[in-house]
């Protein structure tokens, strides 16, 4: 052993550390690599559930439109959401009341309605269903 060069029994000492700093840097790229991914899957679940209660509002059956209002605002609150989506979001709501004020939703339970009954009571009602 003491024939070797000085080199070689300093890179024999250090073998055990390198791996451990090799090991180290391998394991912090995956981890990196993982959270990103996880995050990647959120944001994908976020926007698909986003687009199902936007499709959901735009729906003509009332009860369609108040399921998406629900989801809908549930995610307005997300973390994801920036200012400018958020816009949007209250303006498909505000959509939403304003097509619930012409009466032009199709209820499931009852035959569409003409002008003539589009009165306080009808939109109470109808009102009532999105709050409940």
């Amino acid at each position: 052993m003491d024939d070797l060069p000085t080199w070689v029994l300093y890179l024999r000492a250090l073998a055990p550390t390198g791996a451990f700093v090799a090991a180290t840097v391998v394991a912090w790229f995956a981890w990196r690599g993982h959270v990103r991914q996880t995050r990647a899957d959120l944001d994908e679940r976020f926007w698909r559930r986003l687009t199902w209660a936007m499709e959901r509002v735009g729906a003509a059956d009332i009860h369609d439109a108040n399921m998406g209002m629900v989801v809908l605002n549930e995610l307005q609150m997300d973390s994801r959401v920036e200012k400018r989506e958020e816009t949007m979001l209250l303006k498909l709501v505000d959509n939403v009341y304003a097509r619930i004020d012409e009466g032009t939703y199709v209820h499931r339970d009852e035959p569409p309605r003409d002008s003539a009954h589009r009165g306080g009571a009808w939109f109470a009602r109808v009102l009532g269903r999105i709050v409940t």
